[in-house]
C-alpha cells in the first residue's frame, strides 16, 4: 500500500532551479506535472502511487520563466534524487512541460503521458515533437474543448510512437469524472509501452 503524499513541502535544487515538489510510493518513477498550480494530491496520483514511485512537482514557482528552460534544468535536478530513467505525466496544462521535457532530454523518459492536454505552445513557438521518442499515450474527453482534442491528433500526427484514445462522454475534468477509466490505461501503458501502441489501435474508449 502506498504511504500518502508527503505533506511536507521537499524541494529539488540544480543550476539555479529551486522548485518543490510531494513524492509517494515506489517503484519506477512518474515525474507529474499537474493540471493546475498547487494541485498535487489528485486521486489518480495516489492510486498510481500504489505501484510507481510517484514525484508530483508545483508548477507555481516562478523560478523558471519557462517550460523549455524547465526541461533544461530538470534533468540533472532529478538525478540527484536517484532517477536516471522514468515516466513523465502531464494533466492539462502540464501536458507543456511534460512535453518540453521529453523533448529536452529523450535518453531520460521512457513513458510520456498526456491527460486532456492544454497548450501544446509556448511564446507563439512551436515544440518539435519529431524529437520526441518515448512512447506516447495521450487521452482525451470526447466533450473537452476543441483546442484540447486538436492537440490530441497533432499528438498522434507528429510523434512518432503515439496513441490517442478519446474517452467517451468526458470533458476537461476527465480523470475525475472518469477515474477508473484513465487509471486502466494509464496502468496497461506504463507496463507495456511500445507494444501497447502496436497491439492497440487510436481508439474511442466507452466502457
Amino acid at each position: 500500500m502506498a504511504k500518502e503524499l508527503n505533506s511536507k513541502e521537499q524541494r529539488l535544487e540544480s543550476d539555479g532551479l529551486s522548485i518543490s515538489y510531494f513524492e509517494a510510493g515506489s517503484g519506477h518513477p512518474v515525474i507529474v506535472f499537474p493540471a493546475k498550480e498547487g494541485e498535487l494530491a489528485d486521486p489518480l496520483v495516489r492510486k498510481l502511487a500504489e505501484s510507481h514511485r510517484i514525484i508530483s512537482l508545483n508548477l507555481s514557482s516562478r523560478d523558471f520563466a519557462s517550460a523549455n528552460q524547465l526541461a533544461e534544468k530538470l534533468p540533472r535536478a532529478l538525478t540527484s534524487i536517484g532517477i536516471g530513467q522514468c515516466s513523465v505525466m502531464g494533466i492539462s496544462a502540464g501536458a507543456l512541460h511534460a512535453l518540453a521535457l521529453a523533448i529536452a532530454a529523450p535518453e531520460l523518459i521512457d513513458r510520456l503521458i498526456l491527460l486532456a492536454p492544454d497548450q501544446l505552445s509556448e511564446d507563439g513557438g512551436s515544440l518539435d515533437f519529431s524529437r520526441v521518442s518515448a512512447a506516447t499515450l495521450v487521452l482525451v474527453g470526447t466533450g473537452d474543448r476543441s483546442d484540447a482534442l486538436e492537440a490530441g491528433r497533432l499528438c498522434r500526427a507528429r510523434i512518432r510512437s503515439c496513441h490517442l484514445s478519446l474517452v467517451y462522454g468526458a470533458g476537461h475534468e476527465m480523470t475525475s469524472e472518469r477515474p477508473k477509466v484513465c487509471l486502466e490505461a494509464i496502468g496497461q501503458f506504463l507496463k507495456e509501452g511500445e507494444q501497447f501502441i502496436i497491439f492497440h489501435e487510436s481508439q474511442e474508449i466507452r466502457h
